[in-house]
């Protein structure tokens, strides 16, 4: 239990009281929120993100955004909805404004790998540092390599596995346009990583 100067918050309260009293100025209630889907949002940042560092500045620019848009929180909306719609057009807007590609062939997305599925070379940028090959990595370059809006909803839809009717209000759009970016995606995400890991993907 948090008590706050208006009433006492009960962290494990309903998603609608922490959204009243929210509405009514407390960050304590916002946090709590927050809290709830710190990881969701994440996930949506970092596989929507070049690095890092262009991660931690898109979510705390998410958070900023949602307390100072709070009193907007439209009725009957679903926060996690709501703040994964913040996320994504955060970092879809700075994809935007620096666009990066990379130059190189996308043959070199393609690591050599022997039966067991470990990276041949040993030590390379999808090798974890124990010889074990690190499929995260090699995802993240992969969407490197994907429109932004097929990678949006691929993030969403295969990652975070909401589905294509949640996806489509984050995205604005429709469930049958995200059913067809996800397909897209998975169709380029096949062809640029390895078919035995490509499988892994999607199992």
């Amino acid at each position: 239990m948090v008590t706050t100067a208006r009433r006492t918050i009960d962290a494990s309260g309903s998603e609608q009281a922490l959204v009243e009293c929210a509405r009514q100025g407390s960050g304590t209630a916002f946090v709590m929120l927050a809290l709830r889907y710190g990881d969701a949002v994440y996930a949506i940042v970092r596989n929507m993100s070049s690095n890092l560092r262009d991660a931690e500045d898109a979510i705390q620019q998410t958070y900023v955004t949602a307390w100072h848009d709070f009193g907007r929180f439209p009725e009957g909306a679903r926060f996690s909805t709501w703040l994964y719609g913040i996320a994504m057009a955060t970092v879809l807007s700075r994809r935007q404004r620096d666009r990066r590609r990379p130059s190189f062939s996308l043959e070199a997305l393609r690591p050599e790998l022997d039966a067991d599925g470990r990276l041949v070379d040993g030590g390379g940028r999808w090798d974890d540092g124990l010889g074990r090959f690190d499929i995260t990595a090699v995802l993240r370059e992969a969407l490197e390599n994907i429109d932004d809006r097929a990678r949006a909803a691929f993030v969403l839809r295969d990652l975070l596995e909401l589905s294509a009717e949640e996806a489509a209000v984050i995205l604005r759009t429709s469930p049958q346009d995200i059913r067809q970016k996800v397909h897209e995606a998975r169709v380029v995400l096949g062809g640029l990583i390895d078919p035995n890991c490509a499988s892994k993907l999607y199992s």
